[in-house]
């Protein structure tokens, strides 16, 4: 979810943390603030990751429906 804290598990990225900024949910993929590589022309990107190669490190816990969700949950 958007503004949770992970950390990339595997790949070229391994080891890095950061705030997740964007989630596409057509590709699947996850968008790691920090996690950029640059392109030809010298522009800055964040790369795509599968959330499968993510470990959740902070829950983003603003949302009030999301706390309650984890409470039933009994998390």
């Amino acid at each position: 979810r958007k503004g949770d804290e992970v950390e990339v598990m595997r790949g070229e990225f391994k080891g890095k943390r950061g705030k997740i900024v964007r989630i596409d949910t057509k590709k699947y993929r996850v968008y790691i603030e920090g996690v950029k590589r640059k392109k030809t022309s010298g522009a800055e990107v964040l790369v795509p990751i599968h959330p499968s190669n993510l470990k959740i490190i902070n829950l983003n816990l603003e949302d009030k429906e999301r706390l309650k969700a984890l409470e039933r949950k009994g998390k």
